[in-house]
């Protein structure tokens, strides 16, 4: 008997591989796409830890500006060294990854002004102007930071108030708590200001005062919403130290204060205080957001190591399913020659067994036919 592999068998199998093909492509497509976004969100974490690390020695020289403009403004002696030494952190930091942030022009007009502004020695007025181009300068190279390595993009609530309170809200506390107490050194007459001296001074203590609440919002949401428990128990202590100095700095009673008369010493004491509770709670809170966007980095890589494993698992299973589907059914010898039925003998419900086995097998039947063939002789010749 000969049984020949039919059209419709060969179609059905056909159908089967395209479809394992297809269900395998999907997946792996699917599978592919995930790891894109992993390894797209896994860079834009790596690029705002780079904007942390520079915006660590940043701060510090935030800082260190505001007291040497203080000093400068009053004719006290600056403390050159330490400004100096908060330039070399910034120039190392961007040395490491101003490249990728795009910040190295921006570093160096900065060092340009700054050397510049250490050399002149200037003092009062002349002092606080040149000052105040420089921290124009400053601020302009940490929106840089913020917006190249995409700190300020950064959808997750619990990251995007520690980075707007470290980049915007307490250097801008900072820098106005430093600039009120200039001013009152530069136009206080006998403790008290007037036109235009007046009004910037009430400006610069009520944005250092607008700065500290909306620090403080911040911190709550960011704290609501992280999954780094530690994260409250971290800043609180330095944020209740920075909320007491702003207070002392610009009481709510301040608008009621205008007319009278203005310590400039008691002034420029309680912006000190601010500036030494605002550059550690501003370190703080980056130190915080490099451990969150390092805990979501970790995350990232997680992610990636279950895609990869999936895409093996998958890729298995795929081969599996197309053996079983389409592979066993094919008939053993070339799909489409005929196949020989086996004839018919009394070999048939032999099991498959040793050589020996297929010796005796084949000594019984001749065995068998002697006898046979003995006994059909001599009935002929008895015949005869």
């Amino acid at each position: 008997m000969v049984k020949l592999a039919t059209p419709w068998g060969i179609v059905r199998a056909a159908v089967s591989a395209a479809c394992v093909v297809a269900i395998a492509a999907s997946f792996i497509a699917v599978l592919r796409q995930s790891s894109a976004a992993t390894d797209a969100d896994a860079a834009v974490v790596l690029a705002e830890r780079q904007g942390v690390v520079y915006l660590h020695p940043l701060t510090t020289l935030i800082g260190e500006l505001v007291e040497a403009q203080s000093a400068a403004v009053r004719a006290e002696k600056v403390d050159v060294e330490k400004v100096r030494k908060a330039l070399d952190g910034v120039s190392r930091a961007d040395a490491g990854v101003g490249s990728a942030l795009g910040t190295r022009q921006r570093f160096i007009d900065l060092l340009d002004k700054v050397n510049g502004v250490l050399d002149s020695n200037l003092t009062g007025r002349p002092a606080y102007e040149a000052y105040t181009d420089v921290m124009l300068l400053l601020q302009d190279l940490a929106r840089r930071v913020g917006d190249s390595s995409n700190l300020v993009h950064d959808p997750d609530l619990d990251s995007y108030y520690l980075m707007k309170a470290a980049l915007e809200q307490l250097p801008t506390a900072i820098i106005n708590a430093g600039r009120a107490a200039d001013l009152v050194a530069l136009n206080a007459r006998d403790g008290r200001l007037a036109g235009e001296a007046e009004v910037q001074v009430a400006v610069a203590r009520f944005g250092v005062a607008q700065a500290a609440e909306q620090v403080s919002a911040g911190m709550n949401v960011s704290i609501d919403a992280t999954q780094r428990d530690e994260l409250g128990a971290q800043i609180t202590p330095r944020l209740d130290a920075f909320r007491n100095a702003t207070n002392t700095f610009a009481p709510s009673t301040m608008l009621a204060e205008f007319a009278q008369d203005v310590d400039g010493k008691v002034l420029a004491a309680a912006a000190h205080e601010v500036f030494t509770t605002a550059l550690p709670l501003a370190h703080k809170l980056l130190s915080e957001l490099d451990e969150v966007l390092a805990m979501r980095e970790r995350a990232l890589t997680e992610q990636r190591r279950s895609t990869v494993w999936s895409i093996v698992i998958v890729s298995l299973s795929i081969f599996v399913i197309f053996w079983v589907v389409v592979l066993s059914r094919r008939r053993p010898g070339r799909r489409g020659t005929a196949v020989k039925a086996p004839p018919a003998n009394a070999t048939d419900g032999l099991a498959l067994g040793s050589v020996g086995d297929l010796r005796r097998l084949l000594d019984e039947e001749l065995v068998d036919s002697g006898y046979r063939g003995k006994g059909r002789g001599r009935g002929r010749g008895d015949a005869q």
